[in-house]
């Protein structure tokens, strides 16, 4: 797979032999007091969770902007925020270790799992939403059973905070992302090893994979997004537009585009092709 073209979403048209993409003002949901760390849609697009430095989750109607719930409990920010595949579960990751599942029908705690010994830095469900991953501050990454909250197991090897973790689509393989530039794929069966992917020259900040599983994008304070072969761990692209920190990285549902944001301010969107 490579890429054939880059774009930028800044409000612009483009040729018409490329791609046009603008992007509209809508709303402006207000209710934190104090720093917005982490935005995630529900499967079926119709709530949308925010997690803060004010130390709570609100939950909120996507097409009014209406809040729906107010989540406390946490000490201290909420740095990531996460659906089940199935929508009826939030999952929260804090700077106050926990990591925190809401019933979002009730809007409701639901378990409350502890285990990591630092800031909780992302937090996703497996596909079919039984397993929660979990990477932290303490380096590592910790798998929940998310009807039971039991600690399933223990990843060890990264050096540096776990800033990302992702499962691909077969929920076979789980991948992590970390401050010692390295990303780990994992064998979910055995909770073992596939492999290290080598590459970055500093921070791995954000993680996906591609909707068939066979590409993970990675995103880096290097500036640049890597695309790499899932099962081999063999790098395919390196993509260079940003002129800063790429912090996130997320592919539309057909896995024809993918986009990247930074802390140049800019959204860029890459065009992927076989």
């Amino acid at each position: 797979m490579k890429i054939t073209g880059t774009l930028l979403i800044l409000l612009a048209l483009f040729s018409p032999n490329t791609l046009a993409v603008t992007a509209v003002y809508k709303d402006e949901f207000i209710g934190h007091s104090d720093a917005v760390n982490s935005v995630a849609f529900s499967p079926n697009g119709k709530l949308l969770a925010s997690g803060s430095w004010d130390k709570t989750v609100q939950l909120w109607e996507s097409e009014t902007g209406e809040q729906k719930w107010l989540l406390t409990g946490h000490m201290a920010s909420v740095v990531t925020v996460a659906f089940s595949p199935e929508d009826k579960t939030l999952a929260s990751g804090s700077a106050d270790k926990t990591v925190r599942l809401w019933d979002t029908a009730r809007g409701t705690a639901k378990q409350m799992l502890t285990g990591h010994t630092d800031a909780v830095y992302s937090v996703a469900f497996s596909r079919d939403g039984t397993v929660l991953a979990s990477g932290g501050n303490d380096k590592t990454v910790r798998l929940w059973d998310t009807e039971t909250g039991k600690l399933i197991q223990t990843l060890t090897g990264h050096t540096e905070s776990v800033n990302s973790v992702a499962f691909n689509r077969d929920d076979k393989v789980l991948a992590s992302g970390s401050a010692d530039k390295i990303v780990w794929l994992w064998d979910t069966e055995t909770w073992q090893p596939k492999g290290r992917v080598i590459g970055h020259t500093d921070f791995v900040t954000s993680m996906a994979f591609s909707p068939k599983g066979d590409v993970l994008a990675t995103g880096c304070v290097d500036t640049t997004v890597q695309l790499w072969d899932a099962k081999t761990g063999a790098r395919l692209q390196t993509l260079k537009g940003h002129t800063e920190w790429v912090t996130s990285v997320a592919f539309n549902p057909k896995g024809s585009l993918l986009a990247s944001g930074g802390t140049d301010g800019t959204v860029q969107l890459w065009i992927m092709t076989e």
